[in-house]
C-alpha cells in the first residue's frame, strides 16, 4: 500500500469526527422524550450496534474456522449434554 501515513491519517479524522458528530447527536437524542430520555437512547444504539455486526456473518477469511466449530471448541461440555439428551 501506498502512503500509509495518510491513509491512517484520514482514517483516524475521520473516527475524531464521526465521534464528536455522535456525541452531539446522542446529546439531542437523549433529551427527547419520544424515545425514553436515555434509557431509550440505550436501546436504540444497542439495536443499531447488532444491527451493524451482520454484514460480520458475510466475511470470510482465508485461514478462518467456522463459528460452529468454534463453538464447539469454546463449549464442548453443551454438545456431550446435548449429545446425551438426544441419544446419539
Amino acid at each position: 500500500m501506498q502512503k500509509q501515513s495518510a491513509y491512517f491519517g484520514l482514517v483516524a479524522a475521520l473516527a475524531g469526527i464521526s465521534g464528536a458528530f455522535g456525541t452531539i447527536a446522542g446529546g439531542f437524542l437523549a433529551e427527547i422524550d419520544l424515545i425514553g430520555g436515555v434509557l431509550g437512547l440505550f436501546a436504540l444504539s444497542s439495536i443499531f450496534r447488532l444491527i451493524s455486526l451482520l454484514p460480520l456473518v458475510f466475511v470470510q477469511e482465508r485461514h478462518g474456522q467456522p463459528l460452529s466449530q468454534l463453538m464447539r471448541m469454546l463449549f464442548p461440555k453443551v454438545e456431550a449434554t446435548e449429545q446425551k439428551l438426544t441419544g446419539i
